[in-house]
């Protein structure tokens, strides 16, 4: 499925948790859809709507793939939000955050400092890295190469990743 959000009906609103929801059990009653493999994902604003829905609702979802996006965009009060979040949800389910160093948006830097205070990320040499609380979390084993990390990405979010040449 793919909606969308808009000026009047933004990803972090009341009206787009009903509409996801709305479009789930509609989803569910045609086909047959594992409900142990429906994810929210995202990008930029819809990555932001992710957090959203993970906070309010989510209890239909097995799992969230904010790309590019920042929680703390919904503590902004130019967002109109008026519903009490409840950031500890995102603990319950299993979840990958992406964002690039050179996204003029959304850098790393803004959002590095949530993923630490989670305990999920830490600076080292090599760069940064998931700590053994990020893959306990997503009930996994930490990978010992880049490659592994690769399987990982791919097992976790049942795409294909391709290694970087």
């Amino acid at each position: 499925m793919l909606p969308y959000g808009w000026f009047d009906a933004p990803w972090w609103s009341e009206d787009q948790v009903l509409n996801f929801s709305t479009i789930v059990d509609a989803l569910k009653r045609t086909y047959n859809i594992d409900e142990n493999r429906v994810a929210v994902a995202g990008v930029s604003d819809g990555a932001t709507g992710a957090y959203y829905i993970a906070m309010q609702d989510t209890t239909p979802y097995a799992s969230f793939l904010p790309l590019n996006g920042f929680i703390m965009v919904l503590a902004n009060p130019d967002t109109g939000i008026r519903a009490q979040l409840h950031p500890n949800n995102i603990r319950n389910k299993p979840w990958f955050a992406v964002n690039g160093g050179r996204d003029r948006l959304y850098p790393i830097v803004a959002v590095e400092p949530y993923l630490m205070q989670q305990g999920f990320m830490q600076r080292t040499p090599r760069g940064r890295m998931l700590t053994e609380i990020a893959y306990r979390h997503l009930d996994l084993p930490p990978p010992a190469s880049l490659p592994a990390q690769l399987d990982l990405l791919a097992g976790f979010s049942g795409a294909d990743v391709e290694e970087p040449a």
